[in-house]
């Protein structure tokens, strides 16, 4: 069983809001911001093909634009402190 199948969708929700939280100050504006969580949420769930327009479509996006200026323009090199998910 997939550990995503053993959190409830509160936890899931929980989870994935505080793991947004803190790549937030990596981008300057909020639409990059919102944008990534969104990304990062529907490579999570369960739309069968992970594609910009699929992603862009559940998160209610009218085209897959802003999904992919997220791809291409990124916030620059991650450090390995960025990347650790563990207690603050």
């Amino acid at each position: 069983m997939a550990v995503g199948h053993s959190l409830n969708p509160a936890g899931w929700r929980v989870i994935l809001d505080e793991a947004v939280t803190r790549v937030a100050d990596r981008f300057v504006r909020a639409e990059p911001r919102r944008t990534a969580g969104q990304f990062v949420e529907g490579l999570l769930s369960g739309v069968e093909r992970k594609t910009c327009w699929s992603i862009a479509e559940r998160t209610g996006h009218a085209d897959p634009q802003a999904m992919q200026r997220l791809l291409r323009t990124g916030c620059g090199t991650p450090t390995p402190s960025a990347m650790t998910f563990g207690p603050g």
